[in-house]
């Protein structure tokens, strides 16, 4: 089950950010319509997360009796802080600029800029994830 879990968290970090999300701005001819897309495919990539990754510490928590025991139970803790705060601070904030000030705005590409790195650090952490397999972790096959 666990697999199951962080298969699906990962692959909707790369199949909605790095397939999805570049395929709408290339497909569609309104890029603010785009981006509107995006940024909603975004959110529901945060929220199933959220509870992908809320699961995944429940189970670790079950099979090896101690919360943050193994390294993959810590990976899914920095992941779902990270999530957390994009969700709750840098989305908001990207938002507020891109209302305010437009997408031109240096103030906004630092934020989007800030956005995509935490981003690209989700996918990679999770990446890592995916593919530790063995009894220091905690993520063993099932």
């Amino acid at each position: 089950m666990r697999r199951v879990l962080i298969t699906v968290w990962v692959g909707s970090f790369w199949t909605v950010g790095l397939l999805v999300a570049p395929m709408l701005f290339v497909l569609l001819p309104d890029r603010d319509m785009a981006g509107a897309l995006a940024r909603h495919l975004f959110a529901a990539v945060e929220y199933l997360g959220i509870v992908c990754g809320g699961l995944l510490l429940l189970l670790m928590r079950m099979a090896y009796g101690r919360w943050l025991a193994h390294f993959g139970a810590r990976l899914v803790a920095i992941m779902l802080i990270l999530m957390v705060v994009s969700l709750l601070v840098i989305d908001p904030w990207v938002d507020g600029l891109r209302l305010s000030r437009g997408v031109a705005d240096t103030a906004f590409a630092w934020a989007h800029g800030a956005a995509s790195v935490i981003y690209l650090l989700l996918c990679l952490l999770g990446l890592w994830l995916l593919f530790i397999n063995d009894d220091r972790t905690g993520v063993r096959a099932e």
